[in-house]
C-alpha cells in the first residue's frame, strides 16, 4: 500500500508540474496574438503607419 501511495503522489506531482508548464505555454500562445493585435492597433492609430499611406 505504501508503494502505491508514493507512486500516486509522484504521479500527482508530475501532473501538477505538467499543468504549470501547460499554463505557461498557454500564456505564451495567448501573448503572441495579443502582441500582434497591439502592433496592428498601434499601426492603425499612429499618424504614419509603416508602409501604409494615409487617406488624407
Amino acid at each position: 500500500m505504501k508503494v502505491l501511495y508514493s507512486q500516486r503522489t509522484m504521479e500527482q506531482a508530475s501532473y501538477s508540474k505538467f499543468k504549470r508548464f501547460d499554463l505557461s505555454m498557454l500564456a505564451l500562445f495567448m501573448a503572441i496574438p495579443l502582441l500582434y493585435l497591439g502592433m496592428a492597433l498601434i499601426s492603425l492609430f499612429s499618424p504614419a503607419p509603416l508602409g501604409i499611406k494615409n487617406s488624407h
